[in-house]
């Protein structure tokens, strides 16, 4: 069950200020490639799964389907791809993928406002 004033926050765009307000809501966010976040919800793998449907256009159970066995154990990897490189982070850690500039920059931004807790991800080295 959620507090009324999540349900305030959540109904807004990512604001490191605005979450800070909330000191008990634990920080769960997804960052897209350019760096914007948005709140995992929700959850992050509900989050991936509809970002991968719309950037490969395709139902659920095709996308379902369409992931190989060798991602069974590894689904959120697998969406991170397909979805565009979306990136699902905790409070306390992030996936071990390799991260845009503009996510890394985010990333450093919530560790230095408290936020994130985490090790700082590899940056991937062909972007700009």
């Amino acid at each position: 069950m959620r507090y009324v004033d999540e349900e305030v926050l959540y109904s807004k765009p990512f604001s490191i200020e605005r979450h800070k307000e909330f000191p008990y809501v634990s920080l769960e966010v997804i960052i897209s490639p350019t760096g914007e976040v948005e709140y995992a919800l929700p959850s992050h793998q509900e989050y991936l799964i509809a970002k991968a449907m719309e950037k490969q256009q395709w139902t659920r159970q095709e996308l379902m389907d369409a992931c190989p066995p060798e991602f069974y154990f590894s689904f959120m990897e697998w969406l991170i791809e397909n979805s565009g490189g979306y990136i699902p982070v905790w409070e306390q850690w992030v996936l071990d993928y390799p991260v845009t500039r503009k996510q890394a920059s985010m990333l450093r931004k919530l560790k230095l406002a408290g936020l994130y807790k985490g090790a700082m991800p590899k940056e991937e080295e062909d972007n700009a």
